[in-house]
């Protein structure tokens, strides 16, 4: 084959540059991000992986699928045990899992079932399991109006996401409410705390309180004057799909869909004070949303563990439906701001996909993300650069945690073709 003289210039001139030991010039680190491989991968679970936490000491690992509960060394992977668990998974719902505070026996598992109701749709329920898998309590995850919200002009009502607090006393429901929230048509947001012993309400979070009126034939709705202004009694205006409970426990965070139809909504991010149930800050991420699509919905929320910044992934809400993620969305860019002032520091981006978990470092200098694109990256909190890339084989990455030291990152996810897994890498 003939060659131009540029040609084998070029050529000449490379090898020459490697033969007298002369260092090329070194690649972009937005372009080409290092690729790290895992310390550890456990793959026992026989099916999804929805749900782990690191025990105190850092070298163990309990991680729940949908069918059971493993604990396992976490610098190699030896199964230590393994308790299934007693349920029945509804078809076409997102499963919905929680992982309390790994203790001396385990940890407490919390996960939601659905109750086919006929004629009237689906419940939401909350059941409550011991470290051992043993079923301990079921309570509502809604009011018992929801059965009646088709003749009411309203939705079933479903949770979308659930989270323990640090002490494993409270536990934390975020999703939709059975009523529409306002302008825009769609799912109310849902917001609620329980105790996660007894399965009692405590507070619902964002909640509005106006009059009732009652049926004669016993049955309670709300009441709205024909010449009132329309606040509902939910927490946030559309699906509260995002949800993190602070380090220390004194705070919930919320991320919503926002809205994008023919009355467009800004996605937004509440913080409320777990104790009081008060309003610390709202973010709202675009002062103009463009009809249709979910540009502005946030995926994924974490706190730091000072509780000064707070993270979110915007944009590239998955197509759902009925909480059950059908594919992966668009590509999500990562926003930090700062709690105090509200202002926003960094802009992440380099996920080709949808961003569903995201986890600080216990130092916050380190931000983990889990994409649609089979990636966790890490991210440098300072600069806003990637650290580190590390792949995964499924693009279903459920859960993200770091090691209480900091020093391991695991993941675990999985979907309908492969078993679940979570793997561990060493944070650079």
């Amino acid at each position: 084959m003939d060659k131009s003289p540029y040609t084998v210039f070029v050529a000449f001139a490379f090898f020459a540059s490697v033969a007298v030991g002369q260092p090329l010039p070194e690649p972009n680190p937005d372009d080409q991000v290092p690729l790290a491989k895992p310390v550890a991968t456990f793959t026992s679970h026989t099916s999804e992986v929805m749900a782990l936490a690191f025990h105190s000491d850092g070298k163990q690992i309990v991680s729940v699928s949908t069918a059971d509960v493993c604990s396992w060394q976490s610098d190699n992977g030896r199964q230590i045990s393994n308790h299934k668990l007693a349920w029945s998974p509804q078809q076409h719902r997102q499963p919905v899992f929680a992982l309390g505070p790994a203790g001396r026996d385990g940890s407490p598992v919390a996960l939601v079932e659905y109750r086919a109701v006929r004629g009237r749709g689906f419940f939401a329920d909350v059941v409550l399991f011991s470290p051992t898998g043993n079923r301990l309590v079921t309570f509502a995850a809604h009011d018992e109006r929801q059965l009646d919200a088709p003749r009411r002009g309203g939705f079933s009502a479903y949770v979308a996401t659930m989270a323990y607090t640090p002490d494993g006393k409270q536990l934390v429901t975020a999703g939709t409410s059975w009523l529409v929230g306002p302008g825009h048509g769609l799912h109310g947001g849902d917001v609620r705390i329980w105790d996660a012993e007894t399965g009692k309400l405590i507070r619902l979070l964002g909640e509005v309180k106006r009059p009732e009126f009652r049926y004669p034939d016993g049955g309670v709705e709300k009441f709205i004057p024909p010449d009132a202004k329309v606040v509902p009694d939910l927490s946030t205006s559309t699906n509260a799909g995002a949800l993190a409970v602070s380090a220390d426990g004194k705070y919930v965070v919320v991320g919503t869909d926002g809205a994008g139809g023919e009355l467009p909504e800004a996605g937004e991010i509440w913080i409320w004070d777990v104790a009081s149930g008060k309003t610390i800050h709202m973010f709202t991420m675009r002062k103009i949303v463009p009809q249709g699509g979910w540009s502005s919905a946030v995926t994924a929320v974490a706190l730091s563990h000072d509780n000064k910044h707070v993270a979110a992934s915007v944009g590239g809400r998955p197509n759902r439906r009925d909480g059950l993620v059908l594919g992966p969305g668009p590509a999500a860019e990562l926003r930090i701001w700062e709690v105090g002032s509200g202002r926003q520091v960094h802009t992440l981006r380099g996920h080709q996909g949808s961003v569903i978990r995201l986890a600080f470092s216990p130092d916050g200098k380190r931000l983990a993300s889990a994409g649609s694109d089979q990636t966790v990256r890490l991210w440098d909190t300072g600069t806003g650069k990637t650290v580190i890339t590390f792949p995964f084989d499924t693009p279903q990455i459920n859960v993200l945690a770091f090691s209480p030291d900091g020093k391991l990152l695991a993941a675990g996810g999985g979907d309908g073709q492969k078993s679940g897994e979570v793997r561990v890498w060493a944070c650079p």
